[in-house]
């Protein structure tokens, strides 16, 4: 029943050929047949609200990242597809509470899920789903150390939401990119951890290092590209400058603090978590983003760390499960391009 409810919520939503392609290769290694299993888990009546955020986030791309990685370092099934199908899920749980913590309303223009089912539902939810992975991955690996790696990277992730909250516009940009790791290893370094504790001799384990940096300068681009579109060309998913409203430090927002006269800096630390922003403030920061050139100055940085991931996976893998990181580079790359006008 759950297959075809999420069967049916992705592919009504998947419109461009490669979301497509990956979402195919998803489903024939297994990974929805997984996630059912891991869903099964769940107290019947806190299915709905996983469900709903799984749905929501349309690509799959990192449960079949992991999945090929693990496939080229020669870790056998059903290990491979438990631990690779944990990545999209564990994914899906930390929007559930991301969306929370920032007060964003809206997850890829539809209700964020803690607008549709309430705080408490939403954040209970969240904890049965975590338990419900870490429970199925115990079941299928027969290794308590993956358990325990589970929940410690997903501690991490949400102890930097924590730490997040503390920072302001004159935090050093290297401990925002250390909070931007530590909030995506839970779905990237933790699986490829998982990989080399049940079935990956020691000699790959050089190919697992080389791929998990490589999937951290993906991820990082990707922050990134999340990031600047929140404050450029009006906001594309007409959030209202959701970051500044809701006092959310990111990268391209301290390098805007620095680039602005002392007045404009002075002027952007006024509106930095001002609930409500009037016509007349969203004018002004309209201004002084475009004035800045920070557009450009972030889009170098997320030009470098594509092709940081890419060497580093071009170290670890075969042309043929490369294509796939390429692929969607280009197409992550190019629908960015579009959207910033670059």
């Amino acid at each position: 029943m759950y297959k075809a409810e999420i069967e049916s919520g992705l592919e009504v939503r998947i419109h461009e050929p490669i979301v497509w392609n990956i979402y195919s290769e998803w489903k024939t290694r297994g990974l929805l047949d997984e996630t059912v299993s891991v869903i099964s888990n769940i107290p019947e009546e806190l299915r709905e609200p996983v469900i709903y955020s799984y749905i929501t986030h349309v690509h799959k791309e990192k449960g079949l990242f992991i999945d090929l990685i693990g496939e080229e370092v020669g870790v056998s099934l059903p290990q491979r597809t438990s631990i690779a199908a944990s990545a999209d899920f564990l994914w899906a749980l930390s929007l559930m509470i991301d969306d929370l913590e920032d007060g964003d309303l809206t997850r890829n223009h539809q209700e964020s899920c803690w607008v549709k089912y309430g705080s408490e539902r939403t954040i209970e939810a969240a904890k049965k789903g975590l338990f419900a992975s870490v429970k199925r991955l115990l079941s299928v690996t027969g290794n308590p150390l993956i358990g325990k790696l589970c929940l410690a990277y997903v501690n991490l992730g949400m102890d930097s939401l924590r730490w997040h909250r503390q920072m302001d516009l004159r935090t050093s940009q290297g401990i925002i990119i250390r909070n931007y790791e530590q909030r995506c290893d839970f779905h990237g370094t933790f699986p490829l951890i998982a990989l080399t504790e049940v079935d990956c001799v020691e000699r790959e384990h050089e190919r697992v290092n080389l791929s998990m940096i490589g999937l951290r300068n993906l991820n990082r681009a990707g922050q990134l590209i999340n990031d600047l579109k929140d404050i450029v060309n009006g906001d594309l998913y007409n959030r209202s400058f959701s970051d500044i409203r809701n006092g959310v430090v990111t990268i391209p927002l301290v390098e805007l603090y620095y680039l602005l006269s002392k007045e404009d800096a002075e002027r952007l630390q006024m509106m930095f978590g001002k609930r409500n922003l009037s016509a007349q403030h969203q004018q002004e920061l309209f201004a002084m983003i475009e004035e800045s050139g920070i557009k450009y100055r972030v889009w170098k940085r997320i030009e470098d760390s594509y092709a940081s991931a890419l060497s580093h996976l071009s170290s670890s893998l075969s042309e043929a499960r490369l294509l796939w990181f390429s692929q969607w580079i280009e197409y992550k790359r190019q629908n960015a391009m579009r959207q910033l006008e670059i």
